[in-house]
C-alpha cells in the first residue's frame, strides 16, 4: 500500500511527537480515490498473472 507523504503529513508526525492532539478532519472523497486506485492497480496484476497462467511452456 502507498502512503503518501508530504509537508501537512510530516507537521502532523511531529504533532503527534510532541503530544499534541490532531483533529483534522479526513479527507474521505481523497481516501476513496486511494483505495479504489490501489485495488484498480491489484486487480490488474492479478489479471496479468491469471493470463500467464494459461501460457504453455515448451
Amino acid at each position: 500500500m502507498t502512503f503518501w507523504r508530504g509537508p501537512s503529513s510530516n507537521r502532523r508526525s511531529r504533532q503527534i511527537a510532541a503530544g499534541k492532539r490532531v483533529n483534522e478532519a479526513l479527507n474521505w472523497p481523497n481516501i476513496a480515490e486511494e483505495i479504489e486506485s490501489v485495488a484498480r492497480s491489484e486487480l490488474d496484476a492479478v489479471q496479468s498473472l491469471d493470463g500467464l497462467s494459461s501460457v504453455e511452456w515448451v
